[in-house]
């Protein structure tokens, strides 16, 4: 028998299985520095394998692994692996990253712990640079290095990634942002943006791999983003069916029937937690009940979409196949695209009905466009439908719309909401829950999937131009007024105002001339403001 030999007390044999194997590595590290015995998980050898595909260079692309938190992700990750991959090069370079720099700052410490530890040095011969003490920064005497970032910390002058051949370090970002940042667009903008602009920009070369390794927050959250944008993924949420436990399992050349997730699952309901020893299917249960629908679906399912919706219930729209004969008038809500010269977000016109007992949505535009066909658009949209109003929020490219449109003799109700966008959700689901809003019959149309589409996944969802005029209309006609009317300036054009629009003077009669060629109805109210 071979002699045990060095601090780790393995044998060269075992010392070189423990090297070469991500997952035995895993294992015996967490025996050596927790002095407990790991507690295994086929979901553990599936993270650690896709590690190894990244150091042997089998993943060629930029990879997201989703994970409810709890389940390892930060000890196997964003500790193990820099380790690990320090350990065989001690040369690498790593940029380890998460929401605040303090808590990267943990993971680095530990990493510079392990690598000073003599049983990981007796494994992984890696000496320390005793010129960078810090744990946020340190080197090895092999100029290695490794760096703890986040979005509000400098990475200037520091590269993930050298010239070598063969792997040689990259960057990982652990949890992008805070569970409590999901709802706002400018903390998962910014998580974005560092990930695309400055971690980009920190990559040696183009082989240099990003990792983000996350539980889903929004639709809005860097995972989705950098999957829509083609990263790799790599989805285990806290719960499996039969079908995704025998996919991972196949993977791993193990039996599914063999796994705890499958001994501790319930079969006839196709559920099977993914680490039992840790939640059982029936606490999974319990916290489904418990949680709101974003907080399980997203952080826990990694789906963030939870059924039947967020705030909003598309179950508790009502639906029409045939459009009510008792429309007592009609409304126009508008969703601008925020700058006048974007091409890249929506705009929206939808068309709603009020009858007395309910609102019925009539009829939805939707398109990415400049902003001259948008004008002309909505001008169009209410020769089409002849409302009362058309409701506006008084901003950006809005303004712009109003004042094309009141030059067209338009009647425009231009509005500045006094809450946030959530809040007026909030406000208008109520109205919405007790029956009263009516959306056509699905496939009855091309659009209305979108449309309940956006609003399950409201407020996290990447769009939410169609739940702005959603709630525009709820508020004006459910729930009366809730804005600060800008002013009635704004709607009427006045007299001086319409001669210069026809180049008339004031010989001619501008008003005796639109009251010649307009009829006079409730859908041209402003009319009857002119004292005529």
């Amino acid at each position: 028998m071979e002699e045990i030999i060095g601090s780790s007390g393995l044998t060269d044999v075992e010392k070189m299985f423990v090297r070469s194997d991500n997952y035995l590595y895993t294992r015996y590290r967490m025996y050596m520095t927790m002095n407990y015995k790991f507690q295994r998980s086929w979901h553990f050898q599936v993270i650690c394998n896709k590690l190894e595909d990244i150091m042997c260079g089998f993943q060629k692309n930029n990879i997201v692994i989703n994970i409810p938190p709890g389940y390892g992700k930060s000890e196997i990750i964003s500790i193990g692996m820099t380790a690990f991959g320090m350990g065989h090069e001690p040369r690498s370079k790593f940029i380890v990253c998460s929401y605040g720099v303090e808590v990267s700052e943990v993971f680095t410490s530990q990493v510079k712990d392990l690598l000073e530890e003599p049983w990981h040095k007796d494994i992984f011969p890696c000496e320390m640079d005793r010129s960078t003490s810090a744990k946020k920064y340190f080197k090895t005497t092999a100029k290695g290095e490794v760096l703890a970032a986040s979005p509000t910390s400098k990475v200037t002058g520091h590269r993930a990634g050298t010239a070598l051949p063969g792997f040689s370090g990259m960057i990982i970002t652990d949890d992008t942002n805070k569970a409590s940042d999901s709802r706002s667009e400018a903390k998962l903008s910014e998580a974005v943006r560092f990930q695309s602009e400055t971690l980009e920009s920190r990559k040696f070369n183009d082989t240099v791999l990003k990792l983000i390794v996350m539980q889903r927050l929004s639709e809005k959250d860097p995972s989705g983003v950098m999957l829509e944008a083609g990263w790799d993924h790599l989805c285990i949420p806290a719960v499996v069916n039969l079908e995704q436990l025998s996919v991972f399992c196949e993977g791993l050349g193990i039996d599914p029937k063999t796994t705890n997730s499958y001994k501790e699952g319930d079969v006839e309901e196709d559920e099977f937690p993914l680490w039992p020893w840790k939640l059982s299917l029936a606490k999974h249960r319990e916290d489904k009940k418990n949680m709101d629908g974003l907080t399980y679906s997203g952080q826990y399912m990694q789906n963030p979409t939870p059924d039947g919706g967020n705030i909003i219930k598309t179950h508790q729209f009502q639906r029409y196949a045939v459009i009510p004969d008792n429309i007592q008038f009609k409304i126009v809500t508008m969703d601008t695209a925020w700058d006048e010269g974007t091409r890249n977000d929506w705009s929206v016109l939808q068309c709603w009905g009020y009858t007395g007992t309910g609102i019925y949505l009539l009829d939805q535009w939707r398109e990415k466009v400049d902003f001259d066909k948008l004008q002309k658009t909505a001008h169009m949209f209410f020769l089409k439908h002849r409302p009362r109003t058309m409701i506006i929020e008084n901003k950006q490219s809005g303004i712009g719309v109003i004042q094309y449109l009141k030059k067209k003799m338009v009647p425009v109700t231009a509005v500045t909401p006094s809450k946030d966008k959530v809040t007026r959700a909030l406000d208008a689901q109520p109205s919405i829950a007790a029956g009263y809003v009516w959306i056509p019959m699905e496939n009855s149309n091309t659009w209305i999937k979108e449309f309940t589409d956006e609003t399950e996944t409201f407020p996290v969802g990447k769009h939410d131009d169609q739940v702005d005029c959603l709630v525009m209309a709820v508020i004006e006609l459910c729930l009366g007024k809730q804005f600060d009317i800008t002013g009635i300036e704004i709607n009427c054009p006045t007299r001086k105002e319409l001669l210069a629009i026809v180049g008339g003077s004031d010989v001619v009669d501008v008003f005796d001339l639109v009251t010649n060629n307009t009829t006079k109805t409730e859908n041209n109210p402003w009319l009857e403001a002119t004292g005529m």
